[in-house]
């Protein structure tokens, strides 16, 4: 049952009996894409293994293989990192969570994640 006449109009579209497809996608958290580059370009700033937030985030998609792989003529291999934006609500939480724990235990050891999310949300005005 449609909710509004946009919806019925766009059912419409199909006959009756047609097969039709649906993707479920759960919007992901702007907060929270907003809080993971902000606490990335604090520990960039933190550190002298990466110049700013780009190039840590590009180390962070590697590591956490959220990136395709291509083979290169002649061999070799290159790592083609992919947007957070194809992420979603789930997926990008998944993300973070791992990020996380990559920036405390490789990129800085022992570094407190909860007192840097704490930082990083009053940053973005969320505390």
């Amino acid at each position: 049952m449609p909710c509004s006449a946009y919806d019925a109009e766009q059912i419409a579209r199909f006959g009756m009996g047609s097969t039709v497809e649906a993707i479920l996608h759960e919007p992901q958290s702007e907060k929270q894409a907003r809080l993971l580059w902000r606490i990335v370009g604090i520990v960039a700033d933190n550190t002298d293994d990466y110049p700013n937030a780009d190039a840590l985030m590009l180390a962070l998609k590697i590591r956490l293989a959220h990136a395709d792989s291509v083979s290169l003529l002649g061999g070799g291999l290159h790592l083609n990192p992919r947007s957070l934006k194809e992420l979603d609500r789930e997926g990008l939480s998944r993300f973070f969570d791992r990020a996380m724990e990559v920036i405390s235990s490789e990129v800085i050891p022992g570094l407190d994640i909860k007192k840097l999310v704490k930082d990083g949300l009053i940053s973005i005005g969320e505390r």
